[in-house]
């Protein structure tokens, strides 16, 4: 017998961030595998705006939960699992977290770093990544390139000491911009340099990579992890001056570094077929 199905992904309605996108990155390669599957808006945000970058995903909104066979919830909300008793439940870990009282359910993992959180809680996860997408018209290659790009909103105190130590070097902030003139802004960079903690195997970093920039990151979290963050430009953000030394010698030869990160590129690409044959190997 056939099975039947119908799958229920939960989103944050109106959240514009990695996390809301791979979920509906989930539900277009459902669809695309020919399985029906819908977002299901999270309570308290059903009356949200949709996010208009997300429109090109094939990821329907519905409202319906009835007849659910399968329902995936992203970490920040496990407890709407009890919602469905009959339905097969995972939960996935977008970012790293704790999963006291979920070990019931099945369990699915972005990263490597919170498949490997999460084992060493006794808990076996499937890999289900995600992606980068749409930066087809951006350039992606060392061309006229300037400056060091930086996240404004997530490490910021440790690239401030950097930045005093370089002051012939011009550092961009990414803050408040729009997603279009976030990309435009990695496209023109000679680097990207994020410092923060990385809870998951955050999007930024990959779409830098896939616009041109030599990317450098922290040793925190999902960073720390080379099958997340393939490169070798790892830094000690408590250590400014060795910072510092790295930065400046990729902003005076970038071309070298980018080389050297080609593998890390290729995996960036890559992205969307290990996603769908992650989907069509968990959800058949």
């Amino acid at each position: 017998m056939i099975e039947r199905k119908l799958i229920g992904v939960y989103f944050p309605k109106g959240a514009e961030t990695g996390g809301p996108e791979a979920l509906h990155q989930l539900v277009d390669s459902l669809r695309r595998h020919g399985i029906p599957a819908v977002l299901i808006p999270m309570p308290g945000t059903e009356g949200n705006t949709p996010v208009e970058q997300y429109r090109p995903y094939n990821a329907p909104i519905d409202v319906y939960t009835q007849n659910l066979t399968h329902v995936v919830v992203p970490e920040i909300c496990p407890e709407l699992l009890k919602l469905h008793p009959n339905a097969k439940k995972y939960v996935w870990w977008l970012a790293a977290g704790d999963p006291t009282g979920l070990e019931h359910y099945s369990h699915l993992a972005q990263s490597k770093y919170a498949q490997q959180e999460l084992k060493k809680r006794g808990i076996e996860a499937k890999m289900l990544s995600d992606y980068t997408s749409f930066l087809d018209d951006f350039e992606n290659e060392p061309g006229e390139k300037r400056g060091i790009a930086y996240n404004a909103n997530k490490g910021a105190e440790y690239v401030e000491p950097v930045k005093a130590l370089l002051p012939d070097v011009e550092f961009i902030p990414i803050n408040g911009m729009s997603r279009s003139q976030v990309l435009k802004t990695l496209s023109d960079a000679n680097a990207y340099l994020d410092l923060g903690h990385h809870p998951g195997k955050d999007r930024m970093p990959r779409e830098a990579a896939a616009l041109g920039c030599v990317v450098v990151t922290s040793t925190v979290g999902s960073a720390s992890v080379y099958k997340d963050v393939p490169i070798a430009e790892k830094v000690l953000r408590d250590d400014p001056e060795s910072v510092a030394r790295v930065v400046e010698s990729i902003n005076s030869d970038a071309l070298t570094f980018w080389t050297k990160q080609r593998s890390y590129r290729e995996k960036v690409f890559a992205e969307p077929y290990v996603f769908d044959n992650e989907v069509r190997e968990i959800f058949g």
